[in-house]
């Protein structure tokens, strides 16, 4: 009979750590799909933007996504371009309070073009950076100076944000 009983009080227990266990690897597959999904690699930024805005949609927030680019990049810059955009999305769901999203990129002489918009409840860009709680902006400085982007912030409270990328071709 204590063997039964054992076995009532750790099934439990089991079933649980099951639990966690399956949960762990559902989020391990989403971020290392966040981090390069298969369809950036095999198709380009275009069809892996589109995705990612297809699996974020159905919130409250809309999303306009446009995109003039010809032909692949480098992978450094496809995959720049991806995580900042991504970056900039999440950013706007957690933060802004946003109902509307814009996104354009495009090609321009030898330069992509992207051009980032939300009309949430915006912030002080420079004191963002001062502080510790503008990871999310350091993020994207650094992915843009990882591939020799220039790039600036426009946001003020109450107005909304903005961000600008020029990317050379190389």
């Amino acid at each position: 009979m204590e063997n039964r009983s054992e076995i009532e009080t750790i099934e439990p227990i089991i079933d649980k750590v099951n639990y966690i266990i399956d949960e762990s690897i559902i989020q391990l597959k989403e971020l290392s799909h966040n981090l390069s999904p298969h369809i950036l690699t095999n198709h380009g930024i275009d069809p892996a933007i589109s995705d990612f805005i297809s699996r974020i949609a159905g919130n409250e927030l809309n999303l306009d996504y446009e995109s003039k680019l010809n032909g692949r990049f480098s992978n450094g810059i496809e995959t720049g371009i991806y995580r900042v955009v991504t970056e900039l999305i999440t950013n706007t769901i957690k933060h802004a309070n946003a109902t509307h999203v814009s996104i354009l990129i495009f090609e321009k002489d030898d330069h992509i073009q992207l051009h980032y918009s939300d009309n949430g409840c915006g912030f002080d860009v420079t004191s963002m950076l001062k502080s510790s709680s503008g990871s999310g902006l350091y993020n994207i400085i650094n992915r843009m100076k990882a591939i020799d982007a220039t790039y600036r912030f426009e946001s003020d409270l109450g107005k909304g944000f903005s961000f600008y990328a020029n990317i050379k071709i190389k």
